[in-house]
């Protein structure tokens, strides 16, 4: 609407200056019977030479504060023509009069009338009959106008007209004002005016004023405001105003509400404040009925494409638990969140990077998170740090700041972590060919100074907060990780043979000596907690890798391969490592296939497939010794495997009529792959047999250890671009079962889009072939086999639908289940959704605790109405909260 309404008012000052720079310099001799065009430079009098010189500075005064298509206009070095049928100079009393069809044009601009009249001595023209302005497809006509050339006033009855695409308006008065003496903004007014983008004759929907008063790129006031459905008055507003900016501009946002059968009645308001060119401010207030209200404030700003950034406040008052329905303590129902990021650019290609990242209450993410992983575990992340990247170096210096926290309700307790890294230094080179070699060279490095604090707190009633254990850490880390790569032949070929070898050093100080206060008495409760946070250590910031003695090497009996060991020296432990691997793809088998006489589009087809061996090597490290803060830095994962694999493809050589081009595109891919360890089999081999010499006392070699992975394939189909089909599987060969199938099919037609898919995933929790039956009666098969649809596309004349579900086939149920019916008028449409979804804080309360509580139902109803060229009234699509019930 803010668009049409200023591409309305620039059609009328360009009008104006088409006429005044028209009218004003050209006269046509009189032609009788015809037409005439001249472009002579004549002056009636009453007009001066300076009246043509301060034109072109006027038009680009006007056009640039306008839309950028009236800007080429301004910039046009065509002619201005008047053609009219007669022509009459009247001397005496300084009076041009054209009539019979007069047309004055300006390239796409023009203004046609029955009758024109200038009097030089007022310097005004009266334009009579059949006024019709016109540019491009925008067009205005009136039963009269008139234009002072002086003040550049401008003043037309009875006119209406069309703002393309589909913008009409009625007035029984349009007038263009003297122009804001400081901005030189062109200010306009409106009597009896109607707005509406409805075609019919009786419009769906308008919008009439008594009076309008508008200045261009600022704001329309309307005064005696109706709202309009089919002509009759629906909501009256005695006075109104809203931005009428081809840029941004500050006001309130349209509304948003809707209704949840957890939330109760949703609504959420919006003020946008545009600050400046550069930086802008919104506040938002969400009210939620049953459960809370809040408020947010976002900051952004952008001062170039490197220098820019956002910051948020958020601020949340819990009413009640959404689980429990138990009211929350006045003292415990603030939530505080700052988010925030910033990028700036400084000289020497130096960038600086800050990231925000807090809160003040754990159980916003419990409360509000969107799946389980985050009620149990709240987790943010500062930092801040310079970057300086050159063509193959990248270096980095930055400060980290992470912090967690872990509930167990069912233990009555808490962990609380953080983890600080003071000072970050890292260093990196991509991967580098080496000269005209098949050798490529890569390399990174890490330094930094690492502290870790972790406490147990009680949550117990009347123990709030009390600390039960801590472990805390601090050390420096040094990382260095170099990596040559070669690749035979360096030139493509039925084979490729691709070597890595991998070289790691890493170096902890000694600092970090202690899992707990050195010299403190610890009571059995504080042991238990610190002894139950080894034993679930992911659940901690850092996790400890403890060795099975009675299977694994240990750092006393194992014998150290070389470039490969754990040492202590000097004051710290030192880790050296290496990894070696060659794949070996090929030979690669293929045949060309001329399909251009069976199939009108797919001139050729080239089908491929070839073999491949993947060896991997990483020797074992004694590594119990060894807090993990970073996996792929601190943890090494001994391998001796073997992958290999079949790869297939199909490349058509295919003509798009719709492009009139040849495209190559891959049709159809497949790979099947298994890994095989030969480290494992040592180990599985030891455990059979004992388990085959004492199957009473031994189990039966769990399925860690069985050396074959399981067989996965994947095989992916795209016969045309709204066509394809994706399966994916697995097979275990331990269990001797089809352990996961997925297939996945979209189809893509002339007005619908169809996506459906099945799955099946087996996860097997207790070997039933164990002969120990201790346990028995917990062995099952947890198998978990569901349907997906999504489909969506237009049902018939303004209606449209979408459908998308998720269906558990084991359990029989729903998990969600989204639908909308849209209608799309010519001016109007309104959209209804329903949504419903089960949740359950499954984290919490059931797996932790032992037990499965059933999971919570929530129906969400969405209403949008549509208002062409206006926006959208409601529509609160966002559902927050609760993890989605498995």
């Amino acid at each position: 609407m803010i668009v049409k309404v200023m591409r309305l008012l620039v059609l009328i000052s360009a009008t104006i200056a088409c006429v005044r720079f028209g009218i004003s310099i050209v006269y046509a001799q009189d032609v009788k019977g015809g037409t005439s065009t001249s472009d002579s430079t004549f002056l009636p009098p009453g007009a001066t030479a300076d009246t043509t010189e301060d034109q072109p500075g006027f038009l680009e005064k006007e056009f640039k504060r306008k839309a950028w298509q009236f800007h080429l206009l301004t910039l046009s070095s065509e002619p201005v023509k008047v053609t009219s049928q007669h022509q009459e100079y009247r001397a005496d009393e300084h009076i041009i009069i054209y009539s019979g069809d007069v047309h004055v044009q300006r390239g796409p601009l023009s203004l046609q009338a029955n009758r024109v009249l200038v009097d030089t001595w007022a310097n005004k023209a009266t334009m009579e009959g059949n006024v019709e302005l016109r540019f491009e497809q925008d067009y205005i006509t009136a039963d009269r106008g008139i234009f002072e050339f002086d003040t550049k006033e401008l003043h037309l009855e009875n006119c209406q007209g069309i703002i393309q695409p589909e913008l009409f308006f009625e007035a029984e008065i349009l007038e263009r004002l003297y122009p804001d003496p400081d901005t030189e903004r062109g200010r306009y007014y409106f009597k009896n005016v109607l707005f509406t983008p409805c075609s019919q004759l009786v419009p769906q929907w308008s919008m009439q004023a008594r009076e309008v008063y508008a200045t261009a790129e600022e704001y329309m006031h309307l005064y005696g405001t109706a709202f309009l459905i089919h002509n009759i008055p629906f909501l009256w507003f005695p006075y109104w105003f809203y931005p009428i900016k081809t840029e941004r501009s500050t006001g309130f946002l349209v509304p948003s509400f809707g209704y949840s059968t957890r939330d109760g009645w949703r609504f959420k308001n919006e003020f946008f404040w545009a600050i400046t060119d550069h930086m802008d401010l919104t506040l938002t207030h969400d009210f939620k009925e049953e459960y809370r209200n809040e408020g947010k404030a976002e900051y952004r700003y952008a001062l170039g494409p490197l220098s820019l950034g956002s910051f948020s406040y958020r601020y949340i008052h819990e009413k009640k638990d959404p689980y429990t329905e138990d009211i929350i303590p006045d003292d415990e129902r603030d939530i505080h969140l700052v988010r925030g990021y910033q990028i700036h650019h400084f000289p020497w290609e130096i960038d600086w990077h800050l990231n925000l990242d807090y809160y003040s209450n754990d159980r916003i993410n419990r409360l509000y998170g969107e799946n389980n992983a985050a009620q149990v575990q709240s987790f943010t992340n500062s930092w801040a740090g310079f970057t300086r990247n050159w063509s193959k170096v990248m270096t980095s210096l930055s400060a980290n700041y992470y912090q967690s926290s872990q509930l167990w309700e069912s233990n009555d307790r808490k962990l609380d972590g953080t983890i600080q890294r003071l000072p970050s230094f890292s260093l990196a080179v991509p991967n580098t060919r080496i000269g005209t070699s098949g050798f490529y060279y890569s390399f990174r490095s890490q330094a930094e100074n690492i502290v870790m604090y972790d406490k147990y707190l009680s949550t117990e009633p009347g123990l709030e907060n009390d600390e039960l254990a801590k472990i805390y850490f601090d050390e420096i880390r040094l990382y260095c990780n170099p990596r040559l790569r070669h690749i035979f032949p360096k030139k493509k070929t039925w084979f490729l043979i691709t070597t890595d070898l991998d070289f790691w050093f890493t170096y902890w100080s000694e600092k970090r000596d202690y899992l707990f206060e050195p010299g403190r008495e610890y009571t059995p409760e504080e042991w238990q907690a610190i002894w139950d946070h080894y034993n679930n250590y992911s659940n901690s910031l850092a996790r400890f890798y403890l060795t099975d003695y009675t299977v694994w090497e240990t750092l006393d009996s194992y014998e150290p391969h070389i470039g490969a060991r754990t040492y202590y020296s000097g004051n710290g432990l030192v880790r050296e490592a290496y990894q070696a691997s060659v794949d070996f793809a090929g030979p690669q088998f293929y045949r060309i296939f001329d399909t251009s006489t069976v199939f009108d589009n797919v001139l050729k087809l080239k089908h491929r497939f070839w073999p491949g061996v993947t060896y991997t090597y990483v020797p074992y490290i004694d590594q119990s010794r060894i807090i993990n803060f970073d996996y792929y830095i601190d943890y090494i994962e001994p391998a001796e495997g073997l992958t290999y694999y079949i790869k297939s493809d199909l490349i058509g050589r295919v003509y798009d009529p719709l492009a009139d081009a040849i495209t190559v595109r891959s049709l159809c891919r497949f790979t099947i792959q298994q890994t095989y360890d030969f480290r494992l089999d040592r180990y599985y081999n030891t455990y059979l047999d004992r388990y085959h010499d004492d199957p009473d006392n031994h189990p039966r070699p769990p399925r860690t250890l069985y050396p074959y992975s399981d067989i996965t394939t994947r095989l992916e189909f795209f016969p045309s671009t709204r066509i394809w089909f994706l399966t994916t599987g697995s097979y275990d060969p331990y269990y001797d079962t089809l352990k996961r199938l997925n297939l996945d099919i979209y189809l893509q037609l002339k007005k619908w889009f169809f996506r459906s898919g099945w799955g099946l995933n087996k996860g097997i929790i207790f070997d039933p072939r164990d002969p120990n039956t201790q346990f028995k009666e917990n062995y099952e098969y947890d198998d978990i086999e569901y349907a997906y649809l999504a489909a969506g596309g237009q049902l018939s004349g303004h209606w449209a639908a979408s459908i998308n579900t998720n269906y558990n086939l084991t359990e029989e149920k729903f998990h969600h289940f989204n639908s909308s019916i849209i209608y799309d008028a010519q001016c109007w449409g309104v959209s209804l959704s329903f949504l419903a979804r089960q949740y359950q804080d499954q984290t919490l309360y059931g797996t932790n605790t032992g037990k499965q509580d059933p999971p919570y139902d929530e129906y969400n109803f969405m209403l949008t109405i549509h208002l062409k060229h206006v926006g959208d009234v409601g529509g609160y699509d966002t559902v927050e909260g609760l993890g989605m019930a498995p």
